[in-house]
């Protein structure tokens, strides 16, 4: 008996889309330049209903993809998240952007009415990523704290772990209550001096990218292949 031919994917990007694989990537290369559904709708002749939720569909996955691609999309991921979750640093980011007024913008371009706030975080992550594409970074701005910097924070995890080891103990708070308020407050300044750190090595070696919706169509793109819609 012949053996059955194996059917091929309509789409290999997007299982339970119902366009072709070439029109989803005219909508993919949309989003990635940015374009509003409406004028996307009038240049492909795909609808804008079907625009808007595909458009949905790859915010939620630019979330997942930085997660598991944190080298992608200009380093978004390695700098906003930590082990798979926002960290405060990338919390303050994300007010920054929030605030600002290309998200004010750009919220007025692709979704004057939130249905949520599921929505509302999509876009934001969306305009996240799309700053650090406009970044292009040199040799992945790996950053090399200076000796002092590095013994600092060895210093300050060490008594971080002797806190924490002996903090139950009767009389310690008593004891080391004027230590531990002073660990507390060199440690928090310590974090916001690494963080400045981190942001000038990204302003000192790093410089704008030339073909910014490229990359972010790219990274997506191969994402999509291996994880699709």
């Amino acid at each position: 008996m012949a053996r059955e031919k194996s059917k091929k994917l309509k789409n290999r990007y997007s299982r339970s889309s119902k366009l072709s694989e070439y029109r989803f990537l005219k909508v993919l290369k949309g989003f990635a330049m940015d374009m509003a559904a409406k004028e996307l709708a009038s240049d492909s002749g795909i609808s804008e209903k079907t625009i808007r939720t595909t458009y949905r569909g790859l915010r939620n996955k630019l979330i997942e993809a930085a997660i598991y691609n944190r080298d992608g999309f200009g380093g978004a991921g390695f700098y906003l998240l930590r082990k798979g979750k926002m960290d405060d640093k990338g919390k303050r980011f994300f007010r920054g952007v929030a605030e600002s007024e290309i998200f004010t913008s750009h919220v007025e371009r692709h979704a004057p009415r939130l249905n949520s706030s599921e929505d509302l975080m999509g876009l934001i992550f969306e305009v996240a990523i799309r700053v650090f594409c406009n970044v292009h970074l040199d040799e992945g701005v790996l950053i090399e704290y200076p000796e002092e910097t590095k013994n600092a924070a060895l210093q300050l995890r060490d008594m971080g772990k002797w806190i924490k080891e002996n903090q139950d103990r009767e009389e310690f708070q008593e004891k080391y209550g004027h230590i531990i308020e002073r660990f507390m407050k060199v440690a928090h300044d310590m974090k916001l001096l690494l963080e400045k750190e981190e942001l000038l090595v990204l302003k000192t070696k790093s410089r704008e990218h030339k073909y910014p919706w490229n990359l972010l169509y790219d990274d997506l793109r191969r994402y999509l292949l291996k994880h699709p819609l």
